[in-house]
């Protein structure tokens, strides 16, 4: 029997959904039983496996479990090591993406950008951010942080200001992207036209604004697939 471990704060999300059922898929083909753990960790189980996003969050359960003598596979979508904890991970290569995300707006002369809808709270958030600006060159005349501290509204309001020193938008996820396109097509549709808009994280919502939104396709079954395998390296 195995665990699993969920950021409450990110439980409910797509994402999290996403991942969860990719897990739970690939432990029911190895025939390997699970459960959802809440608080107390069960002595009997022979691994856990922590789904999260938050940082602190995660810095303090994974902390817990090694005082437990526990090494969890982490799965979650952070570049950055949680420094003095033990610990398996299953994340994306946020660096890469990012770096072909500023190809692909070279390639189409564009150079002042906006980050949009970034958590300050969220590991994979602030991942994009670094590597963004770790890839960013003399290419780039600008490149701002429009924050989403818990309005989405706030954040187009802010952005909706300087939105003439733009020329694209990159968007933390599907939820910043399609809130961005129906804010600019109710208070500047003329500029929807001229700005080339990417989102991070894609679902399936996405779908309904294909003409507005690029978007950074997720192959959800694959981080599953990697933490079991994981798991059996270490079993």
């Amino acid at each position: 029997m195995v665990g699993i471990l969920l950021d409450s704060k990110y439980s409910e999300s797509l994402w999290c959904k996403s991942i969860y059922k990719s897990l739970t898929e690939r432990l029911r083909h190895h025939r390997i039983a699970f459960c959802e753990v809440v608080t107390n960790v069960d002595a009997k189980l022979e691994a856990i496996f922590i789904i999260a996003s938050d940082r602190e969050w995660t810095l303090s359960a994974v902390a817990q479990l090694n005082r437990n003598g526990i090494k969890p596979i982490l799965i979650c979508n952070q570049s950055e090591m949680l420094t003095g904890c033990m610990y398996s991970c299953v994340c994306s290569d946020i660096n890469a993406s990012m770096k072909n995300l500023l190809d692909t707006l070279k390639s189409q002369s564009k150079s002042r950008i906006a980050l949009y809808g970034i958590n300050t709270d969220s590991i994979s958030d602030i991942s994009r951010v670094d590597s963004l600006m770790s890839w960013r060159d003399e290419n780039f005349e600008a490149l701002q942080i429009f924050n989403n501290n818990g309005s989405l509204q706030k954040c187009f309001q802010e952005f909706h200001k300087k939105i003439d020193d733009f020329d694209a938008v990159i968007c933390a996820n599907d939820f910043s992207a399609v809130s961005l396109v129906r804010n600019l097509s109710r208070f500047a549709p003329d500029k929807l036209r001229n700005l080339t808009i990417i989102s991070c994280a894609a679902t399936r919502i996405s779908d309904c604004y294909r003409d507005n939104i690029l978007s950074l396709n997720m192959n959800f079954s694959q981080y599953g697939e990697a933490a079991v395998y994981i798991y059996n390296a270490l079993k």
